[in-house]
């Protein structure tokens, strides 16, 4: 889905006469418009699986963002990263400390550890900027559909607990078990 939405969010992106100028808000907006396109056909499809009734208290459209989503498209490590960046530091300190080695290997070495550490910061930083058009994606997405607003909340949205027993019945306890 990453894969597919992220392809689709390029092509529109491309296809904009003011690509190279676009604003954040424009290609959040190129996103929302991408993520729509993908997901609209699954959102459709997902409809007969189940009882009218489990429509009444989630949307199919959270219920294919909720199996649609992974870790990597909500939360970016930074801890992670930063403590493996540290251990590049250290790492390229050490090299540099050998005096046993030949003075181009010790810089070859050094090369590789700042480039790999150059990759993990650029990898954190394309992360960062995907968790936020997801974000983006998800709040323009409470704003339109307030019945997305409920299923991710429900506690908040109902009188009962029903809609908790729907939301846990439907979707958590689903997942818990496709992940084992």
């Amino acid at each position: 889905n990453f894969l597919l939405t992220q392809a689709k969010y390029e092509a529109l992106r491309k296809a904009d006469p003011n690509s190279k100028k676009m604003s954040l808000t424009a290609k959040h907006q190129k996103y929302c418009e991408a993520v729509k396109e993908i997901m609209d056909p699954i959102v459709l499809s997902v409809r007969p699986l189940h009882p009218l009734k489990v429509w009444e208290d989630i949307s199919p459209q959270f219920l294919v963002s909720f199996w649609s989503l992974t870790m990597y498209d909500l939360f970016v490590p930074v801890e992670s990263y930063q403590r493996e960046v540290n251990k590049l530091k250290q790492l390229s300190l050490q090299v540099m400390d050998s005096k046993d080695t030949a003075v181009s290997k010790l810089k070859k070495e050094q090369e590789r550890y700042t480039s790999l550490m150059e990759k993990l910061q650029e990898e954190k930083k394309k992360q960062q900027e995907h968790v936020e058009k997801v974000m983006v994606r998800l709040k323009q997405d409470c704003s339109v559909t307030g019945d997305l607003c409920h299923a991710i909340m429900p506690a908040y949205h109902s009188s009962s607990n029903k809609t908790l027993s729907v939301t846990s019945r439907n979707l958590a306890e689903p997942r818990l078990l496709h992940v084992q």
